[in-house]
């Protein structure tokens, strides 16, 4: 994500509330009542965002000690256990990167080798640019490819074979924010490449790639690669919310975005593949790949992106981790490889900005784990303040509309000689000022916050309408009040 992420989740996904996430180093003991103390957490903060499912997994000493679900997978559907699936968003970059790195452990790739020694003919604007970008800059969100530019595709529901092929040869028009290396950007255009390299050098699917050497019947039962289909036996179906009230969300979400984001798991699996890393038993990679991709590329930083997952860095310890979301759902995996702990929480609900952000729960469960205070229920202040004003903004515009009509009449006539101070003050100054405000809520807020207004009302539906409510008003506004005010006052 990818949040209460890399940004409280206005879009997307993506996301990591680091401000959230703990200060402390080693935990304290999982015991009996501090368990207990963590599930009447997630009933009470269930409750207080109205979260219909939620499934945890905690992990003490390199063995899941506790997994059970809370809750129901939908209004009218089953009790959600430790067994039922889940999409998990982002976490899914863990899985591609695994999947890359056993490529790079048998010698089929190299981490440095540039994109284009195995997609000849990838390119961005700038081809001598694009040709620098190597595999391990795409792992570690190092690309120079822009965090706006990776949500672009949220909404493509194409399942056709050659769907990240196609998205990725759209880049060609794509224009990179930096020199490959340069600096971190997190962007799922990063992982969509990594997804069709797997394709190409594999020969076969994403989805068979995963599930042929990660997500396996034996290793991970309830989880797999590709659209978790509603009715499925067991799934839990995602809920975005409307205003306050979390609605049943059925969409599909397209091949292309699946190795950023479309695996499904239950708590109990992927609890199983973190342990997997803890352990460092070499199932799915060799100790010494293991290292490279918990090692971030950033030093001197406490919160780093390494290669598919990010690190936190405490005074004895750190916590690996990585969040997710998908329109519907959000989760986060975390484990300590000093200290073998680790933890998973998947709820089938979607942030909604400044106004019920999931991870709250979801990192609470984090917080917990390590001895440290929980987030409060609430979102920040300048958020609530900042959702309650699109809210009413558009309210706001119908009433300027209805008073100028109303007091029209009486208006004072504006001054004949059109290039007069008083004609600029009174027709124009208005209308820039509702145009500049157009401009923010259709383009500058979805920008500012690295996604296109289609990620926007993909995830936050209510916050899309509201945003686009409030924008087009403003611009019809801005158009038509010169005119209004023109004749005001002359009848």
């Amino acid at each position: 994500m990818s949040g209460s992420q890399l940004r409280s989740v206005l879009a997307i996904w993506l996301s990591v509330v680091l401000a959230l996430a703990p200060a402390q180093s080693a935990p304290p003991p999982l015991t009996a009542e501090r368990i207990a103390e963590i599930d009447s957490f997630v009933e009470q903060r269930m409750a207080d965002l109205a979260v219909p499912g939620v499934a945890i997994a905690l992990i003490a000493d390199g063995e899941i000690v506790h997994a059970r679900g809370f809750g129901v997978t939908h209004a009218e559907g089953e009790p959600v256990t430790e067994n039922t699936a889940f999409m998990i968003g982002s976490i899914s970059k863990p899985f591609t990167a695994t999947a890359i790195l056993q490529l790079a452990d048998q010698g089929v790739l190299g981490l440095d080798d540039p994109v284009v020694q195995h997609l000849p003919w990838f390119r961005t604007r700038e081809k001598s640019r694009s040709d620098a970008i190597t595999i391990r800059h795409l792992l570690s969100h190092r690309s120079g490819l822009s965090m706006f530019d990776g949500n672009r595709n949220q909404d493509g529901v194409s399942n056709a074979a050659d769907a990240l092929e196609q998205v990725v040869r759209d880049m060609a028009n794509l224009q990179l924010v930096s020199a490959p290396g340069a600096r971190y950007q997190y962007s799922n255009a990063n992982y969509q490449i990594l997804g069709l390299l797997l394709e190409q050098l594999g020969g076969r699917p994403y989805e068979d790639a995963v599930t042929a050497s990660i997500i396996t019947p034996e290793t991970m039962p309830d989880s797999g690669a590709g659209q978790l289909q509603p009715g499925t036996a067991g799934a839990a179906l995602g809920h975005r919310y409307w205003l306050t009230r979390p609605q049943l969300y059925r969409g599909e979400i397209g091949r292309a975005v699946v190795a950023q984001g479309g695996v499904h798991a239950s708590s109990r699996d992927l609890a199983g593949f973190l342990i997997h890393f803890l352990n460092r038993d070499g199932h799915f990679l060799s100790p010494e790949m293991q290292d490279q991709m918990l090692t971030p590329s950033e030093p001197g930083s406490s919160a780093r992106y390494a290669l598919g997952w990010f690190v936190r860095d405490f005074d004895d310890d750190r916590l690996v981790f990585h969040t997710g979301s998908n329109p519907g759902y959000q989760s986060i995996a975390g484990f300590s490889p000093e200290h073998r702990y680790g933890f998973v929480v998947l709820a089938n609900a979607t942030t909604s900005f400044g106004n019920r952000e999931i991870g709250r729960l979801t990192w609470g469960v984090g917080n917990l784990m390590m001895g440290q205070p929980v987030p409060p229920a609430s979102p920040d202040i300048l958020s609530r303040i900042a959702y309650f004003g699109i809210c009413l903004f558009p309210l706001f515009m119908v009433m300027v509309m209805i008073g100028f009509l109303t007091i029209r009449k009486k208006l004072v006539p504006v001054s004949g000689k059109f290039r007069s101070s008083s004609t600029i003050t009174r027709l124009l100054l208005p209308s820039l000022i509702l145009a500049g405000i157009a401009w923010l809520l259709l383009f500058g807020i979805p920008r500012a916050n690295g996604a296109p207004m289609s990620a926007i009302s993909l995830f936050n539906p209510d916050l899309g309408l509201l945003l686009q409510t409030g924008g087009y008003l403003a611009l019809f506004w801005a158009a038509v009040r010169p005119f209004l005010r023109w004749g005001a006052g002359r009848a």
